[in-house]
């Protein structure tokens, strides 16, 4: 009577449902919806640093073939201390991504195969505009599945006590609409050449 009351209407099995899904939401476990929800908050808080690492790398951007462009950011990378570590801060957190990305789509830890395809997408050689793709793929990807949690989650419990377990908290919104301006700066990069490529590059010996 009193959920009639309120406008929130339950029965026994919606009860149960619902009570199996606050327990869920309360665990930390990665299979389980509150594992989902925390993995996924986390995910888009690391992309929002691997763009920031990416746009921080200030590769070339020739436009055309992204093959040489590779080569001659590898190059920057391999002659410059403050490139290689720039290089080595991009690669860290695409590493701590990679680790909340397996919680998120695996709940645990999944295949090196997976993993390495992941960190392909983001090597610190790809062009800016390269790394602006991977990153809005991700980025769009992560905030579908947070949008499915969240539906399961409203199903379940109502409007109502859906309220009190957002998927897409303030926080996480800045973390896209930062991760949104950082792709729009890589993608609007220049294609001039770096000044450390404008030698010609000598083969090694």
């Amino acid at each position: 009577k009193y959920s009639q009351d309120v406008g929130d209407p339950v029965d026994d099995n919606t009860f149960a449902a619902r009570r199996t899904m606050r327990t869920q939401l309360s665990s930390g476990a990665p299979g389980s919806i509150g594992g989902q929800r925390n993995a996924g908050q986390v995910m888009l808080g690391h992309l929002d640093t691997v763009a920031n690492a990416a746009e921080a790398m200030g590769n070339w951007n020739p436009g055309v073939f992204p093959d040489l462009a590779h080569v001659v950011n590898g190059a920057m990378q391999s002659g410059s201390t403050a490139q290689a570590a720039k290089a080595n801060g991009l690669n860290d957190a695409v590493q701590r991504y990679v680790a909340e990305v397996e919680k998120y789509y695996a709940g645990g830890v999944g295949a090196q195969s997976a993993r390495d395809e992941a960190e392909k997408r983001f090597s610190s050689v790809k062009t800016p505009t390269e790394l602006a793709a991977a990153i809005q793929a991700e980025r769009n990807l992560g905030e579908s599945k947070l949008n499915v949690v969240d539906g399961q989650i409203r199903t379940t419990l109502g409007e109502k006590g859906a309220a009190q377990y957002p998927s897409i908290t303030p926080q996480v919104q800045q973390h896209m609409k930062n991760i949104d301006a950082t792709v729009a700066r890589l993608q609007g990069r220049g294609s001039a050449a770096p000044a450390a490529a404008s030698a010609p590059l000598r083969p090694a010996p």
